[in-house]
């Protein structure tokens, strides 16, 4: 199966689950992730080199989900969910601050600064 029928398949509106229960795409990222926290812990790149490729696959749907659900989010004007701002936050605040430059000219590749 592809990525791109799996997302299909994962986001379609047809399939419906009871009333309070979480939708297939949900159980799918929580499944996701459970699996690569585990994948990570087990050391499986070092042992379980057979199962790579299918890991490979579920990681790759999870993170297209992810950019699929963000993009829709961002259609519809609703703002990020606040765990994945607090992810993001914590992210840049580890980021190294860039050096002041006594030069006029920006870094190549970036735009000037009015």
């Amino acid at each position: 199966m592809s990525h791109t029928s799996t997302l299909e398949y994962l986001r379609s509106p047809g399939n419906q689950v009871p009333e309070g229960d979480p939708t297939l795409a949900d159980r799918f990222r929580d499944l996701a992730n459970q699996l690569g926290r585990a994948w990570a812990v087990s050391r499986g790149s070092e042992t379980l080199t057979d199962l790579r490729p299918k890991i490979q696959f579920y990681e790759q749907v999870r993170v297209c989900m992810a950019k699929y659900d963000a993009e829709q989010r961002k259609a519809e004007g609703r703002p990020l969910p606040a765990d994945i701002k607090r992810a993001l936050d914590k992210l840049f605040a580890t980021l190294p601050r860039p050096a002041r430059s006594s030069t006029s000219t920006p870094p190549r590749g970036c735009p000037n600064r009015p």
